[in-house]
């Protein structure tokens, strides 16, 4: 009898878990498919997403280090966007597609937005599994489940799969942190006796894992470490050999990824490791005040009309774990870790002057679950008075019922991701319409990728405008490094100029408007020239470029009535302007 009880429990856990996991998975493929044409719009909407992109597509061509750029021909680290290397960012969550480039075969903008959707998909899974792991209650795995599944369809977390926010790296950080709340949980569940007595092992392992958000994200990911430790003295009561053990694997970690960055170019980490700590003051125009988060970020990026909703279920679920005194240690830790963490989050936040609405979506996850488990515990103790005896039959029931629900659920969850995977195939095979500018940009993108262009050559621009954002079109899917006329001429230094080019690349190309008549030098003629959409194409072997080649082409542009010499600077005013430019 008992043997048959233990089976019929393990039975309804287990499919209860399946039920919860299949069925966020079931949302994350209906929220996937309604923004199917947001993640397949060819086009870079933001500096970051265009930065981004062009980091993680670099290191699929040169893995370490992480460039914004491929060889540079100014190796002067200069304003964040334009640096030899990596960002201010730590590049780690800018690897998160390279897999996904490399299966492919080709870097495209929704194979990394994609990557980034899978990252959350597995954000959610991890809140679920570990919940359901450490607590071993269907109401927490449930509360999981459901928080998970608000998550994915807030708009937010929509916009930073489709570009339309800035903040791939907060998706990859949103990870860590998840990860690190089940790793506290795992911490905090014993008593404290227990605690004391956990293994050099354990302790070592979990500070590994405490470094990961400061890995992805700086600064902003050290609120889980502070807290680790700061449990782990309390706990321990002295610095100890534990605390000391615990402490070194955190570091080495740390020093270890940090160092191999300050060693692959130490110019760039001086300039670039302390710009987290710029958001203190009013870094980029940022300034914000310090509650923008509650009265505005929150309400305009998150919840819309639920935020009033949002707030007075955290009030009351925080009055329920203080005056319910039967609560049991599971429960509460669950709890209080969550609300914690969102708490520290926001105290911190609202410390920087500099704000952005991504900075706090790492810990907007675990809110949700805060408010999702309290109310479902309130509804449990209601549920518990009204039902008395009959909670046992109505527990069973609706076991079963979960139980006959996963095989359907199963079939939608398959017949779900399948209709995804045919139709990505479809739409990648369709006729793509270019039609706003930028998407213009992608185009031409796509042809130079698919003529074999590299980070081996090298383009000059002299197109449009705004030929400062066609360069990272062309850096992301080629690797080819792209220049204005205007930054790259400078008549007291084009014989070096060129030398540097003949050294590094193999072609130089020229991009001018296609219904542009340019006459050039019989020596300058192009080694071939092919015109695609808007723009035309001119190559050059650098080998056999003539020592005058910059000078001839200034006199031609200058010759050329309807082409003038298009600035970078008049559409990218961040850009910092050459040395011998008025």
């Amino acid at each position: 009898m008992n043997q048959n009880n233990n089976f019929i429990q393990k039975l309804f856990s287990w499919s209860l878990l399946a039920f919860c996991c299949l069925g966020f998975l079931g949302v994350f493929a209906t929220v996937v498919n309604r923004d199917w044409g947001y993640i397949f719009k060819k086009d870079l909407y933001q500096y970051d997403e265009s930065s981004n992109s062009v980091v993680s597509a670099n290191a699929t061509r040169e893995f370490f280090p992480t460039m914004i750029r491929t060889n540079p021909l100014n190796q002067t680290q200069g304003i964040w966007m334009e640096g030899p290397n990596w960002q201010h960012i730590p590049p780690l969550f800018a690897y998160v597609p390279t897999l996904f480039f490399k299966i492919d075969g080709h870097t495209t903008i929704e194979i990394k937005r994609f990557s980034y959707a899978l990252v959350e998909l597995l954000t959610g899974l991890l809140l679920i599994l570990g919940v359901a792991w450490l607590s071993k209650k269907a109401l927490a795995t449930g509360s999981a489940a459901i928080a998970a599944t608000l998550w994915v369809i807030t708009p937010f977390s929509q916009r930073l799969i489709t570009g339309t926010a800035f903040g791939a790296s907060d998706i990859v950080l949103a990870f860590s942190v998840t990860a690190c709340f089940i790793g506290a949980i795992y911490y905090l569940l014993p008593e404290k006796e227990a605690r004391k007595n956990y293994s050099l092992t354990k302790l070592m392992l979990l500070g590994a894992l405490f470094s990961l958000p400061i890995l992805t994200k700086n600064v902003l990911g050290g609120i889980p470490a502070a807290s680790y430790f700061l449990l782990l003295l309390i706990d321990q009561k002295k610095v100890n050999y534990k605390v000391l053990a615990a402490s070194l694997s955190f570091l080495f970690c740390v020093f270890a990824y940090f160092g191999i960055l300050y060693f692959s170019s130490p110019q760039t980490f001086k300039m670039e490791i302390f710009v987290s700590f710029q958001h203190f003051q009013n870094f980029e125009g940022w300034a914000r005040p310090w509650n923008y988060y509650i009265t505005n970020y929150l309400p305009g990026e998150y919840l819309g009309k639920f935020t009033y909703l949002y707030w007075l279920s955290l009030a009351g679920v925080s009055l329920f774990l203080i005056f319910k005194k039967s609560l049991g240690r599971t429960s509460k830790v669950l709890l209080l870790v969550s609300l914690a963490s969102v708490r520290a989050n926001i105290i911190a936040i609202s410390i920087l002057t500099s704000k952005a609405p991504n900075f706090i979506f790492q810990t907007y996850l675990l809110s949700l679950l805060f408010i999702v488990y309290g109310i479902i515990l309130i509804g449990e103790s209601i549920f518990d008075k009204l039902t008395k005896n009959k909670r046992e039959t109505l527990i069973r029931l609706s076991s079963w019922v979960v139980v006959i629900l996963c095989l359907p659920l199963i079939f939608y969850v398959v017949f779900k991701f399948v209709f995804l995977l045919k139709k990505f195939h479809t739409t990648r095979q369709q006729p793509y319409s270019y039609t706003t500018e930028h998407e213009k940009y992608y185009g031409f993108g796509e042809f130079a990728q698919a003529k074999g262009i590299s980070n081996k050559d090298i383009f000059i621009l002299n197109s449009t405008p705004d030929d400062c954002w066609f360069r990272y079109y062309l850096l992301f899917l080629t690797g080819a490094e792209a220049k204005t006329f205007d930054e790259i001429y400078n008549p007291s230094a084009n014989a070096q100029t060129l030398e540097i080019i003949r050294k590094k690349y193999q072609k130089l190309y020229f991009i001018i408007p296609s219904d542009a008549k340019i006459s050039l030098p019989p020596n300058d003629k192009p080694d071939s020239q092919i015109t695609f959409g808007d723009f035309s194409l001119l190559g050059f072997t650098t080998a056999s470029l003539p020592e005058n080649f910059f000078e001839n082409w200034k006199n031609s542009l200058n010759k050329t009535p309807d082409l003038p010499i298009f600035s970078a600077h008049s559409s990218c005013s961040w850009i910092e302007k050459p040395p011998f430019l008025p």
